[in-house]
């Protein structure tokens, strides 16, 4: 920088004081270019930066500390001054911070456009003393990347800045005080550059704690080639992180999906794989089988859901283990998939197909360990060998299997695969038996009443509004949950809605003390809902705040409600017994069949039938003559 030394100084110091700097900066200005000048003349050197600062070195063992640093400000400011002409108040921290000293210099050119660009951003963020130790830090980074034959921001991989790592970590101790500083700047240099869409976001997190530590033990042998797999896939992040914020979830959770997304993605960049269900599969091999490992699989599989669907409500099961019908041979698997197929036309439900699926594999199993590979083969003795050998908890259960395995043989017949009389090879292992029902005790109806009488909190306003509707209505768990807000006509004090049992269309009176339950929960106790939400009665209390897809909330209030007094449900019983207490109550009040009946929204009458035991005075009415008793 060849200048007029003596003009531009005089220049300098005019505009110092135009600009309202102190006599003292002024002076001390004045006092290091008189010195300086005195150098130049005494050695016969033109002024150059590099030449001052030279001079600056030179002299510093002479000085006080603050002269040095006096001077040192002084002519970094001239220096600016020379560049750009700026003369604010700036600090200058170290000789390297000027200019002529810049070893970003050495960058490629556009690393070193993005650089100055970032520092631009430091300065309009930051103080100028962080800005600077931000950069120096950065700057490092930058200047090691292209050590490794980096020349643009795009190409920078996950690989580089985990070999960056242990120089980072194996700092001296005089270096050791800055390491915070020098982290800070290298992130702040990644997130600029994931916001400039170079790189993805979740290389910022390497170099945090011992990141790049740990990524070691998620290397797999056979990676993949993909580049930058995870920053398309990162872009969708914050609108799925959105749609979870309409649906009421907590700070605090975004904040554990943000971290489980970078977490995978960082897996993904290790080893260059697309984004699919396998990668994520193969993120959760690695992983210990702990809670996290719930957490996180749950994580995934509802990003997983809003890429598929677009809705982030999460709706699909997924299992992580492959299905056991995938064992058997194709001839028998895809048997019984068509028979499940069959099954699920007809409308069955969910669980009824699980055990066909399920008898269905039990039965080939069998066959298969039988050498069978081809159903002409499977013989009435087979058959008969498989139900005798199978083994159930109870007999009650061997024959639902037994039954689902009939008609697995019945639709094979109607597929000309086997005989039409195969199916009659399966014995009934149990005849149908009639049990007394079970009701509850007076002590549980009155726990019932009490627990209503205290309810104050959101979730036992729910638990007493729900154990009304069953003891007072006899509505069932399937239907309580399913209930809408729009099904009461508080007007009529009516509730109607279709059973999802049968299928049939009922409307009920609404008791004064039940419709007050449900009345009071809603504007008491129900919380704000989420989308699917809106329209349910009753209605999850934590995000996403949506119906209920089980009956579990009823039997967990039952359980809640007795237990509150000390008492237990019932072995064998859930919340159908206050189905059947109510039912039970209406019989001994002498209501006939047919009104009972029609009460409980039952398809036939007959069904009633089941809870005449129950009325003991009735029975007393009819007992059978000891004549009429043969013997045997």
């Amino acid at each position: 920088m060849s200048i007029n030394y003596e003009t531009e100084m005089s220049v300098y110091l005019s505009r110092l004081k135009q600009a309202g700097y102190s006599t003292a900066i002024i002076n001390d200005n004045r006092r290091c270019y008189e010195s300086l000048k005195a150098y130049l003349l005494t050695n016969t050197l033109a002024f150059t930066m590099e030449t001052a600062l030279q001079w600056l070195e030179i002299r510093r063992l002479g000085w006080s500390y603050h002269t040095y640093c006096a001077y040192r400000n002084s002519l970094f400011r001239f220096e600016k001054y020379l560049i750009n002409g700026d003369i604010s108040r700036t600090l200058c921290l170290s000789i390297e911070q000027f200019a002529c000293r810049d070893t970003a210099l050495k960058l490629p050119k556009r690393l070193y456009e993005r650089f100055c660009d970032f520092k631009s951003n430091l300065n309009a963020k930051f103080c100028d003393t962080s800005s600077y130790k931000y950069s120096q830090g950065s700057k490092d980074f930058l200047l090691f990347l292209a050590e490794q034959g980096i020349t643009t921001p795009t190409e920078i991989t996950i690989a580089p800045i985990i070999k960056y790592s242990p120089k980072f970590q194996g700092m001296t101790r005089l270096q050791r005080g800055q390491k915070g500083e020098h982290l800070a700047g290298i992130v702040n240099l990644l997130i600029y550059l994931a916001e400039c869409g170079d790189i993805p976001y979740c290389y910022s997190s390497v170099l945090c704690r011992d990141t790049a530590l740990s990524l070691a033990s998620l290397k797999l042998e056979n990676a993949g080639t993909a580049f930058q797999p995870s920053k398309h896939i990162d872009l969708i992040v914050p609108e799925f992180l959105a749609n979870l914020d309409k649906m009421r979830y907590k700070s605090s959770s975004k904040k554990l999906y943000r971290n489980d997304f970078t977490n995978f993605f960082l897996f993904l960049e290790l080893n260059h794989l697309e984004y699919s269900r396998n990668s994520i599969e193969l993120w959760l091999d690695q992983l210990p089988r702990n809670m996290i490992w719930e957490r996180k699989r749950h994580t995934l599989t509802h990003f997983d859901d809003y890429l598929r669907t677009g809705s982030a409500v999460k709706t699909a099961v997924y299992t992580w283990q492959p299905h056991k019908i995938d064992s058997l041979p194709d001839w028998s698997r895809n048997i019984i998939l068509s028979f499940v197929a069959d099954r699920q036309r007809e409308g069955l439900a969910k669980t009824t197909l699980v055990m066909c699926r399920s008898a269905g594999y039990r039965f080939f199993k069998f066959l298969d360990l039988k050498g069978v590979c081809d159903p002409e083969k499977i013989t009435p003795s087979l058959v008969k060998e498989f139900h005798n050998t199978e083994n159930h908890s109870t007999p009650e259960s061997k024959n639902a299997y037994g039954i689902k395995v009939r008609q697995l043989l019945s639709y094979m017949a109607e597929q000309k695969l086997v005989p039409a009389n195969l199916f009659r090879a399966v014995s009934t292992q149990c005849a149908p038996r009639q049990s007394i029902v079970g009701i509850m005790s007076d002590e549980m109806v009155s726990a019932v009443y009490r627990y209503r009488a205290i309810a104050t909190v959101p979730l036992e306003l729910r638990n007493s509004a729900i154990m009304m509707l069953g003891l007072r209505m006899g509505i069932r768990a399937s239907d309580i949950v399913n209930l809408k807000i729009g099904d009461f006509n508080w007007q009529k004090r009516t509730v109607s809605f279709i059973q999802k049992k049968t299928g049939k269309a009922i409307t009920l009176h609404v008791p004064t003390d039940v419709g007050n339950s449900v009345y009071k929960y809603i504007m008491e106790g129900r919380p704000q809902s989420g989308t699917k939400g809106e329209s349910y009665v009753f209605i999850r209390h934590f995000a996403p705040f949506d119906g209920m897809t089980t009956a579990q909330p009823c039997r967990n209030a039952l359980k809640a409600v007795l237990s509150a007094y000390g008492l237990k449900v019932p072995h064998g019983q859930g919340f159908h017994i206050t189905r059947r207490t109510f039912a039970t109550n209406l019989l001994v009040s002498k209501n006939s069949i047919d009104d009972i009946s029609n009460a409980l929204g039952h398809a036939i009458p007959e069904t009633a039938e089941v809870y005449l035991a129950r009325d003991e005075e009735g029975m007393r009415l009819c007992p059978l003559p000891f004549e009429s008793v043969v013997s045997v």
